[in-house]
């Protein structure tokens, strides 16, 4: 099956591993909702492994089964939670002092749903108060853990059992903070006698407290709840029995006098408690420190407002607003608006609910600065929080309406509220009142006022579903609960949380079913695992052991996560192999059983990435239906999980896909729905580019207009884009942009809008070249990037324009302006002297595009015709080509290759065919895969043009490149034509193509090639003389392969074969140039590198490979001998640093002319010698046969010593070995790079 190109690289994103044997991805099934458990096998990580073994273990203590129970808890890793697991399972199995006496560190009770209160849940639960008591006490815990048990009783309204608990407790301040919620809860409940003892109790345990202040802050809180209760008399004698004066001073005393104010307000005494709040008024005014007096003057006036006295709260207000004009305002501003709160709160527990909520708007909150000055003064200052602005008001305002009572009114307040940030929270605490005074109709109402907003943070609504659960309300909590919205992986286990605590709940309470049903409803099988064996535990506790063991055998077998890992690499090596093979529904088998897997885990965004995998395999094998359904599945999961970067990424995939089968109305609706997501992040280059495909779409739709207009918006977001962010990613935009722009302009016969967009574009990507900072490898690379494989190429789309403007010399020049920018650049700087280099007048003067003038004098000056061609196969089928003569002529000719031909398919097989397998290079390996790269990239067998022969192919790139400019060609031999290619061209083998008449180009012209004018007129300027002796090198021991090591999959590594006669070669022309060749192991990577700068001629008959071996992006390496350190390759990189002298290098090497494509030609050894200081290069095309290339060698250097001249040397060569070795793959493979002259 023919392999399909790839043009996607998502394999990428896709991790590699080796095959885990004994493991079968079908046991692997993603969970069926509705059952309890449809896989025989579950992944799992660490941690939920252990905590599922936690729970097993306390399931089995359950059952009665404690040594199995044990078993598994000693098997837990973690030493904390095997420690959780005993302790728990001791308290199913009733042993609550073992379960007490594990050694837990008592941090672990600030943990929430701490091992602590699970024992207390429990045993509450299963109302063995006693049992527990006995046991806490026999364990002797701490008061921190008497504590959490005794919350956990009253939560559990286990009331009775909390007060046994409470006795034991040492600290009397903890004991009475406890009995005055136990009082408060008895009292709520009626058992007026429990309440009345408490309180005795709470008065006589305050005398004992060691701090006064918190002895008044109790019996005050006593007091109140006397007088709550009914109980006048016994409210004012608790009040009275508080002498503050002999208990506390300064500021504290004022607080204290407070207190016991408040507390003669709820007693009824309304007149002692003004006398109180006027004397801490009077005493105020002494204050010196304006946060003591403005704190003071708060609790005043909160009092004097719940006392009714509005009008003095106001006068205290008044003072605040006074003193709040000069010195350290914020106390007082901070004062004033927790006042005004206060007393909006106290209108509307009086009724006043419209004073209430206009009072409230008033209030002006503090600024960012303010807030910060006072904590940065104040860090402590626990009353004076943010919790004063007006929202908090609204939210008290509310608060006080429920108390009324006036539930309509509370809800109306929250919808009328400015913002939406706040509404939620007040929402939430209005529900918790409900329910803290067990109203659960009003509960219920609130509840689902809550569950009908669409966008109620998740957090809250799991938060307050699991209260309500607690509260008993068990149905409205789970509904809030499955109210939640998921839009990210945080609130999947928002959810997942609440619900699972809800559905404990609800098997506690006997509703198994509905408790299973949550369980049932879970997508990881981990969640599920988990609550099943909850549930089975409550089963177990209830005496239904049965169904506890059902339910157990029911479970999937846990797996490690790292096995499933392992299993999806597996799959993804598999998929990757069979969709590089052509073998796509292999890929897709692979892809699916991946989906299965992640699917299995609850790995959402791994499913997301195998979706998108299955959506573009579908794409490659050209199934659009299936891979537009794949796209859908890929956003849906998106946008389920909120990741909003890929939902975007996928829906521009699906609009492409749309825009491809002409479903343009969608796809621009898909392209917008991208476009808003990049725009709420901002993301300019994300709009720019979305922009972009829109008047792609708009193209397909022949709306030229709209085209236009969404190309020129794309255009202006990317020049406010911040290049820092991403240059290269914004320069290849733009220029792509500019592209499409220009060809929608160019289609609409706008040929002048055209040109001024191209134009543009052109100056914004030269721009680069000067901006550009970075050693000269790094900026060939960024700088000659392939703009033909990202956009279409804005030069030639202006040369184009140009033509159709007849402006064939204009166009010429910005055909050599295209190419070789960098190398122009790094040329101007390597042949200035220091003084030239500090003259800009210099510098702009060589790099400055060629104008006509100027290569016409190019062509006079070097007695040269010179051959420019241009070819965009994704802009026409046309090769442009111009001919300028050493006359100052100049003629443009076109071929046309026609839809169905390649010109890169055409240059690629001619050369292959004229190179044999026997050569001297890189191994056979090489060309075997420039072979079948070369059959992958033609067209389908039905297409295929018939295989010819190397003489037709010859015959063929002659009727294409040379036929059309046959007549503007020199008729005298010896004058020079300079081919100037673009691409692909300069694979060209030049020298061998074959006219009508049989005749080879070489015999008719002297041929050179450089990669532009420009380059062509620098090297013209830096031909230096023969200088310097010859350094002849000639098969050095040759090194390893690259990439064969001693961890490859073969027990040896594999050696360079060594070339005797390129040995011989070098001998010869080393006696010939009067010098010794260095051969063997003295040819070593060191040893040539040093000798390199001061050689005038530079000869290496070795192998030279293709390879990126550094892995650097500039391809080429030429082998020599390894020593010490070196792997014995002198790469491209390496000569681009050198500064070399010599007149000439030669590469008698196979395929030392190729290297990577880029938009001006091959980036590779060649042009780093040129780029090294070299004015011409004699390379090779293909891997060269040893004995014709020695002979033809030798008779290039003996015309060279008799001429000086290197182009009429090397015809001169080669067409002396072609008498003896005819065939073109014997002689054709050199060229020479550079100028004549």
């Amino acid at each position: 099956m023919t392999r399909a190109k790839n043009t996607h690289g998502w394999y990428g994103l896709l991790a590699l591993a080796l095959v885990i044997p004994n493991f079968s991805p079908f046991l692997v099934a993603a969970p069926a909702r509705g059952a309890d458990s449809s896989q025989t096998v579950c992944p799992v990580d660490m941690a939920t492994e252990e905590d599922i073994k936690v729970k097993r273990s306390i399931l089995y203590a359950a059952l009665g089964e404690q040594q199995r129970s044990a078993e598994i808890a000693q098997a837990i890793e973690n030493p904390e939670r095997q420690m959780e697991a005993a302790a728990l399972a001791f308290a199913y199995a009733g042993q609550y002092e073992q379960a007490f006496r594990q050694p837990f560190d008592e941090d672990i009770l600030l943990r929430p749903e701490n091992v602590f209160e699970k024992i207390a849940r429990q045993a509450a639960n299963a109302k063995k108060f006693d049992e527990l008591l006995q046991g806490a006490k026999a364990a002797q815990v701490s008061d921190r853990v008497w504590e959490t048990i005794a919350w956990i009783y009253i939560q559990q309204e286990a009331y009775d059992g909390a007060l046994g608990l409470i006795e034991n407790i040492q600290s009397p301040r903890l004991q009475g903070e406890l009995l005055l919620k136990l009082a408060e809860n008895y009292g709520k409940k009626g058992q007026d006698k429990k309440f009345l003892d408490i309180l005795e109790k709470i008065n006589q345990l305050a005398v004992s407290y060691g701090e006064d202040y918190y002895r008044i802050y109790t019996q005050a809180r006593v007091a109140k709840l006397y007088a709550e209760a009914g109980e006048t008399k016994l409210a004012v004698e608790a009040i009275s029995a508080t002498p503050v004066e002999t208990m506390v001073t300064g500021s504290r005393q004022g607080e204290a006098r407070l207190m016991l104010a408040d507390a003669y307000a709820e007693a009824g005494e309304r007149e002692k408690a003004i006398a109180l709040v006027a004397e801490v008024e009077q005493e105020s005014a002494s204050l010196s420190d304006n946060f003591d007096k403005a704190r003071a003057w708060l609790g005043i006036a909160v009092n004097y407002a719940k006392l009714g006295e509005y009008d003095r709260a106001f006068a205290l207000i008044k003072a605040m607003e006074k003193e709040s004009a000069s010195g350290w305002v914020v106390p007082f501003l901070t004062a004033k608006n927790k006042a005004l709160m206060e007393i909006a709160i106290a209108y509307a527990a009086a009724g006043r609910g419209e004073e209430a909520i206009n009072l409230a708007r008033t209030i002006e909150p503090l600024t960012d600065a303010q807030k910060v000055d006072l904590n940065t003064r104040q860090p402590l200052a626990y009353d004076f929080d943010e919790n004063s602005d007006r929202d908090n008001a609204m939210l008290g305002i509310s608060l006080a309406f429920a108390n009324r009572g006036m539930l309509t009114e509370a809800l109306q307040l929250v919808e009328n509220l400015e913002g939406e940030a706040k509404k939620p929270e007040i929402l939430v605490e209005i529900a918790r009142f409900y329910l803290k005074t067990d109203q659960q109709k009003q509960a219920l109402a609130v509840a689902e006022a809550i569950a009908a907003k669409p966008l109620f943070p998740p957090v809250m609504l799991g938060v307050l579903g699991v209260e309500y659960a607690e509260a008993g309300m068990l149905e409205t909590g789970l509904k809030l609960a499955n109210s939640i919205q998921i839009n990210n992986f945080l609130e999947i286990e928002v959810k997942t949380g609440a619900l699972e605590r809800i559905a404990a709940r609800l098997a506690a309470a006997g509703k198994y079913k509905e408790a299973r049903e949550v369980a049932n409803s879970f997508e990881k099988c981990t969640d599920k695992t988990k609550l099943l064996l909850v549930i089975a535990t409550e089963y177990a506790a209830a005496g239904k052991q049965k169904e506890a063991n059902q339910l157990l055998a029911s479970l999937p077998e846990l797996r490690s996560v790292n096995e499933f890992a392992d299993i999806i690499q597996q799959l993804t090596v598999e998929a990757e192999k069979q969709r590089e093979a052509g073998e796509f529904d292999a890929s897709v088998s692979a892809l699916e059983k991946r989906l299965a897997l992640v699917e299995a885990m609850g790995d959402r965004q791994q499913q997301g990435f195998t979706l998108r995998s299955l959506a573009l395999t579908y794409d490659e094998k050209g199934d659009l239906n299936n891979a537009l359904d794949f796209h859908r599945k890929t956003l849906a999961l998106y946008q389920q999980i909120g990741d909003k970067g890929w939902e975007s990424d996928t829906l521009l995939h699906l609009a492409n896909l749309e825009v491809r089968r002409e479903e343009f109305t969608s796809a621009i609706d898909h392209y917008q729905q991208s476009l808003a997501i990049y725009e709420a992040f901002n993301y300019l280059i994300g709009q720019a580019t979305v922009w972009m495909y829109i008047g792609n779409a708009y193209t397909g739709m022949k709306n030229t207009p709209a085209a236009i207009a969404a190309y020129e918006k794309s255009l202006a977001i990317l020049a406010q884009a911040n290049v820092a962010d991403n240059r290269e990613l914004i320069d290849i935009l733009k220029q792509k942009v500019s592209g499409y722009l220009g060809l929608v302009l160019i289609n609409s016969g706008d040929f002048a809008k055209a040109r001024l967009v191209l134009t543009e574009a052109i100056q914004h990507r030269e721009s680069r070249f000067v901006s550009y900072k970075g050693n000269d490898a790094a900026r060939l690379q960024e700088t000659e990037s392939n703009i033909n494989t990202y956009q279409l190429n804005p030069y030639t789309l202006l040369q184009y324009v140009l033509l159709e403007q007849k402006e064939i010399e204009s166009a010429l020049e910005i055909a050599d302006r295209s190419r070789g920018r960098a190398f122009v650049e790094l040329l101007a700087e390597r042949i200035t002297s220091e003084e030239e280099k500090s003259n800009p007048n210099i510098q702009r003067a060589l790099t400055a595009p060629l104008n006509i003038s100027q290569i016409r004098q190019l062509a006079a000056e070097q007695n040269s015709t010179l051959v420019v061609y241009t070819f965009d196969q994704q802009i026409s089928n046309t090769l442009l080509i111009w001919v300028v003569q050493p006359d100052g002529k100049v003629a443009f000719r076109e071929s046309d290759f026609g839809p169905d031909i390649s010109l890169a398919d055409v240059v690629e097989r001619t050369r292959v065919a004229a190179a044999t397998d026997t050569a001297r290079g890189g191994g056979e390996t090489a060309m075997q895969e420039i072979v079948s790269e070369t059959r992958e990239s033609v067209a389908p067998k039905s297409n295929r043009p018939r295989r010819l022969s190397p003489t037709r192919r010859l015959q063929q790139l002659h009727s294409f490149l040379i036929d059309p400019i046959a007549d503007l060609l020199p008729t005298n031999p010896e004058t020079p034509v300079i081919f100037i290619p673009q691409g692909e061209l300069f694979l060209v083998p030049f020298a061998g193509l074959l006219d009508s008449n049989g005749k080879y180009l070489i015999e008719k012209h002297t041929i050179l090639t450089a990669p532009s004018l420009q380059v062509l007129a620098l090297t013209a300027k830096n031909q230096n003389t023969l200088s310097g002796n010859p350094l002849i090198v000639g098969n050095p021991t040759m090194p390893y392969e690259p990439g064969t090591t001693n961890t490859s999959t073969t027990t040896t590594r594999d050696k360079l074969s060594p070339l005797p006669a390129a040995e011989a070669e070098a001998k010869e022309i080393a006696s010939l140039l009067g010098t010794e060749a260095i051969i063997g192991d003295a040819a070593t990577e060191a040893n040539i590198t040093k000798k390199l700068p001061e050689a005038g001629i530079i000869h290496l008959a070795t192998h030279g490979l293709l390879d990126d071996i550094e892995g650097l992006g500039v391809p080429g390496a030429i082998a020599l001998t390894p020593a010490d350190n070196s792997d014995g390759f002198l790469t491209s990189l390496d000569i681009l640093s050198l500064d070399l002298k010599a007149s000439l290098v030669v590469l008698s090497a196979c395929d030392t002319g190729r290297g990577r494509i880029t938009g001006d030609g091959v980036l590779g050894l060649s042009r780093s010698f040129m780029t090294a200081g070299i004015p011409n290069i004699l390379v090779s095309l293909w891997q060269v046969p040893d004995a014709p290339t020695g002979e033809m060698m030798t008779e290039f250097y003996r015309q060279l010593e008799q001429t000086g001249d290197k182009s009429h040397s090397l015809r001169q060569a080669m067409l002396a070995t072609m008498k003896k070795y005819p065939e073109p793959q014997n002689w054709a493979a050199f060229v020479m790079m550079g100028a004549p002259k």
